[in-house]
């Protein structure tokens, strides 16, 4: 696929939320807040077992279906990513698309989890409306003798659930990224073709699929 270095430099934003360092809990928003939980759980689990889940990457997966994936909206994160394609797509190809694209993150987000050393996110102070649905929660990539790099999360509330649905840094989105290569993919071989091309990817590294 096409535009490898901007994916890859969106992936990174998304490992990098597990490492975020942001201000007391308190002071925080409610999306920051999640961020900063996720943050928590998951690097205390990466730091106590990174020499278990180096061995078996299939570890490694079940860690980010469990703390991970239930803060993410795929099924918005499909639809951005697959752009036009999504609309016209039936049930069942939305379905296996999200399935397989999910497949796709996880794995690519978990081997990105092992490669993460030393690195900071910091949240500035954000205020955002009590009736908000559909926000962006800024953030900034922090590494040592380098100048910070602006990052951003886009978060939706279904109820009082905030979930992740996109992530930008130095200004590009990990679903436009997708977008572009997966829509002209559709273009010369077919939707259909686009879902089969990813179960083969999946299938190479069996592991990352849904639990059960």
């Amino acid at each position: 696929m096409a535009a490898h270095g901007a994916r890859g430099r969106s992936f990174l934003a998304l490992w990098l939320w597990l490492l975020a360092a942001a201000a007391a809990a308190d002071e925080l928003t409610p999306p920051q807040r999640l961020l900063k939980e996720v943050s928590d759980a998951v690097l205390a689990e990466l730091t106590a077992n990174r020499a278990a889940f180096e061995a078996e990457p299939a570890s490694l997966y079940a860690l980010v279906r469990r703390q991970l994936v239930p803060h993410v909206d795929f099924a918005r994160l499909s639809a951005l990513a697959l752009g036009r394609s999504w609309r016209g797509a039936s049930e069942a190809q939305r379905g296996r698309f999200a399935a397989e694209f999910q497949q796709l993150l996880v794995r690519t987000y978990a081997t990105g989890l092992l490669e993460l050393r030393t690195w900071e996110i910091r949240y500035p102070a954000q205020r955002l409306a009590p009736d908000a649905v559909d926000v962006t929660v800024q953030a900034e990539l922090l590494r040592p003798g380098a100048p910070p790099v602006p990052m951003s999360y886009r978060l939706f509330r279904d109820g009082e659930r905030w979930r992740v649905y996109d992530v930008t840094i130095e200004g590009v989105s990990l679903a436009s990224t997708y977008r572009t290569s997966f829509e002209e993919e559709v273009r010369q071989h077919g939707l259909d073709r686009l879902i089969d091309r990813l179960a083969e990817m999946n299938a190479l590294r069996p592991g990352a699929g849904p639990a059960g």
